[in-house]
């Protein structure tokens, strides 16, 4: 298991045990008799809300990045295709270069394109990863300011 996989985990199981107290009736009566513990749960419910809106901003982002991926994939396919009509250093904002050389990735090797393309490909899959668990942060947030309001309200 990689370390973000289980860091994931871990974060889901704080999530799930967070959610489990919150549900919880005993600990419901306490927080209602104390006026400091309302001022807890609606910090927490207001910094829920600002977690929600980083995981939205967040998502926005992976997306942003992922087309730029998907571009730069087709570029150097393209590329190892011979259609050099498009070049690699019309791409905004960004020099293309081996980490080796000062050459330009249109005077590398198909096999180094290829292996571009495949490096592309795993990062492309791990932010795909990255936006499944992002949902799944995004849903137990949810789930949680649902609790902290309900709290709140009765």
């Amino acid at each position: 298991m990689s370390s973000s996989s289980s860091n994931f985990e871990s974060l889901r199981d704080l999530h799930d045990s967070v959610n489990n107290l919150l549900r919880s009736p005993d600990f419901k009566r306490v927080l209602s008799h104390h006026k400091q513990d309302q001022k807890w749960v609606q910090m927490a419910s207001d910094s829920s809300l600002k977690m929600l809106d980083s995981c939205g901003t967040t998502k926005d982002i992976l997306c942003h990045v992922k087309g730029h991926i998907q571009d730069l994939q087709s570029r150097f396919r393209r590329v190892s295709l011979g259609e050099t009509e498009m070049k690699l250093s019309e791409y905004p904002k960004v020099k293309f270069t081996r980490a080796n050389s000062l050459s330009p990735w249109e005077d590398c090797d198909a096999q180094a394109l290829q292996s571009a393309i495949e490096r592309l490909e795993a990062v492309e899959s791990a932010m795909e990863d990255l936006e499944v668990e992002l949902g799944c942060i995004f849903q137990r947030l949810m789930r949680t300011r649902v609790l902290l309001l309900n709290i709140l309200t009765n």
